[in-house]
Parts: C-alpha cells; structure tokens; sequence
C-alpha cells in the first residue's frame, strides 16, 4: 500500500514539475526492499547471503536518500 503511495507521488509531481525527484524514487524502492525481506524472514526462504545484500541494498538506498535531502536538486 505504501509503495502505490509513493509511486503517485512520483506520478503527480512528474505531472507538474516534469521532473522525478530522486526522494520519491528511492522512498518506494525501500519499501520494495524492506517488503521482501519480512516476507522472506517470515516464511524463512531466505539464506544469510541473500539478506546481506538486501542490507547492503538498503544502506546504500538510505544513504542516496540522505544525500538527495541534504544537496536538493535546484531548479
């Protein structure tokens, strides 16, 4: 549900701005990424390595998102 949230975000402020704000972007990505970790977890399909590269995922997404906020594209 939070995804579908995101992803109209990104859909109506494309439609006024003509742009993609990375924040947007990366905020559904998260939640894709964070989704399938709990659903793995709980129906325990997932190996150690996946889940590490998920958290890598993550942690690299997180960071992206912080850089976006902190240097906001000017236009």
């Amino acid at each position: 549900m939070f995804v579908l949230i995101d992803l109209f975000n990104t859909f109506v402020d494309y439609r006024e701005h003509k742009e993609i704000r990375l924040t947007y972007v990366t905020d559904a990505t998260i939640l894709i990424v964070m989704r399938e970790i709990s659903a793995g977890v709980y129906a325990q399909k997932y190996d150690y390595q996946f889940i590490l590269g998920m958290s890598v995922l993550m942690l690299t997404l997180g960071t992206i998102r912080a850089l976006a906020v902190k240097y906001p594209h000017k236009t």
